[in-house]
């Protein structure tokens, strides 16, 4: 049967092969942070109910899960997300956001918009809005002022490029830290193990630490 049709297996073979070659070139890889934390709680052993008046509700409920819980919310989201200027995001996922810019401060009113950041050398740099038009320019040392927005480039020392760049909606920039936030509780313990996982390494150590710090 093999041997009959050698050339509808060869020609599948070849399709399936280049469609899982490209579909693993195009995938955008994904980075984790990792960080286990005590939660302080009233979690106990409950012995002598006698001696004890425990509440129904705390009978019913883990308050180490409860406390956990807290990290998928919205509100330590944009905490986060505020905290860490995530609305300023580079638009092809390649491009390490630490690598280019620093100090980001992205105001609540900013309103989403496309840029971008061209990099000139020594000369320093030049932001321009989506309709080409520049909005700022200076020396490596200087915040970039956008309408909303600030940060610092960092000097590449490398030949000139452009980059683009996007300002999101500040429930957009929520919605990267709730996707990437994951967490577990080790039975019988306080102790919960939190990991963050994004496509850019130079923030997912940035947004678990954040995240752990709107915790507490």
């Amino acid at each position: 049967m093999l041997f009959a049709h050698w050339k509808v297996v060869a020609v599948l073979t070849f399709v399936v092969v280049s469609a899982t070659y490209l579909a693993s070139k195009r995938a955008i890889p994904r980075y984790q942070s990792s960080a286990t934390v005590q939660v302080g709680s009233k979690k106990q052993l409950l012995s002598g109910l006698e001696d004890v008046r425990v509440e129904e509700m705390e009978l019913r409920t883990d308050p180490v899960l409860s406390e956990a819980l807290v990290l998928s919310t919205q509100s330590l989201a944009l905490t986060v997300a505020d905290y860490l200027g995530l609305r300023l995001q580079m638009d092809d996922p390649e491009i390490q956001r630490n690598d280019v810019v620093y100090d980001v401060q992205v105001d609540s009113l900013a309103r989403p918009d496309s840029f971008s950041l061209t990099i000139l050398g020594p000369r320093g740099y030049q932001v321009r809005d989506s309709r080409q038009q520049p909005i700022a320019s200076g020396g490596y040392d200087t915040h970039v002022a956008g309408p909303g927005f600030s940060f610092k480039v960092k000097d590449p020392g490398g030949e000139p490029s452009t980059m683009r760049f996007s300002i999101l909606a500040r429930v957009s920039s929520a919605d990267i830290v709730r996707g990437g936030v994951a967490f577990a509780v080790q039975p019988n313990t306080n102790v919960v193990n939190v990991t963050y996982a994004g496509t850019d390494p130079s923030l997912a150590p940035d947004i678990l630490n954040e995240a752990l710090t709107a915790l507490q």
